[in-house]
């Protein structure tokens, strides 16, 4: 048995909104792990919940959205089995008091295993993410709709030292913009200046607003690495910068 909510949690993790809609679930002695790229493979990722809602078993995903349409009617507690076809899996039960829906599981070789990424180990900047932070990122981003830009830079600061400033707006001097500073828990190997996509960046930050921990790490390469925590569940991203900036 899930949690509706919990499940509707682990779903959106990996979803971010309609930017990942098929992947793999993959459950192993009971864990559950799903490894994800976005459509236009600006965002990878990894997901690991420590107790899984399916039994072991390595089902297909192809339309998220239907499947999160299909968990909307059904409320509290709910049970997942899945239904075999001639030992493949063909639909995945989703029950509560009162309803049974069944979800149409796709052939797996319709969404082909996530290739190995060569991502970096080493990062130039290091900080921690809270659930304010988070929040205020979210509110900025809000605040700006129409705008998808967001530059990371790390400067010095005569008052607060060392600081990592986050600019939302677009990338010209003569836009609106809103600036939010990081002064604490940062750690800062070399000076940076990159652009991302803030729509991405809410997307994953909003999917994980309930984090209990979380870390964003940069390198001068242009890749943002976030992680995660929350409740036995294991998010993990990773970014590229915006290729169409001069920075």
């Amino acid at each position: 048995m899930i949690n509706k909510i919990k499940l509707q949690s682990i779903i959106s993790k990996y979803y971010l909104n309609g930017l990942v809609q098929s992947v793999r679930w993959l459950t192993e002695n009971g864990k559950l792990s799903i490894s994800f790229v976005s459509e236009n493979k600006d965002i990878c990722g990894d997901l690991v919940c420590d107790v899984s809602p399916v039994e072991d078993s390595e089902i297909a995903i192809f339309d998220t959205a239907q499947l999160n349409r299909l968990i909307s009617v059904t409320n509290g507690e709910l049970l997942l089995t899945l239904e075999r076809q001639h030992k493949i899996f063909s639909k995945l039960h989703i029950q509560d008091t009162s309803f049974n829906v069944a979800y149409s599981l796709a052939d797996s070789l319709l969404v082909p295993k996530r290739g190995k990424i060569n991502l970096p180990e080493e990062y130039d900047v290091i900080m921690d993410l809270t659930p304010e932070i988070v929040n205020s990122f979210i509110k900025a981003k809000s605040a700006l709709t129409d705008i998808n830009d967001v530059m990371i830079s790390t400067k010095e600061d005569p008052d607060r030292g060392t600081v990592v400033e986050f600019s939302f707006g677009d990338l010209n001097d003569f836009s609106n913009k809103i600036k939010y500073v990081v002064d604490e828990n940062i750690e800062v190997k070399k000076e940076l200046k990159l652009p991302f996509n803030s729509d991405s960046f809410k997307n994953i930050l909003a999917s994980n607003k309930d984090l209990e921990s979380g870390k964003l790490s940069l390198t001068e390469e242009g890749f943002m690495k976030l992680e995660f925590q929350n409740e036995g569940i294991n998010t993990l991203y990773y970014m590229v910068r915006k290729e169409d900036s001069n920075y």
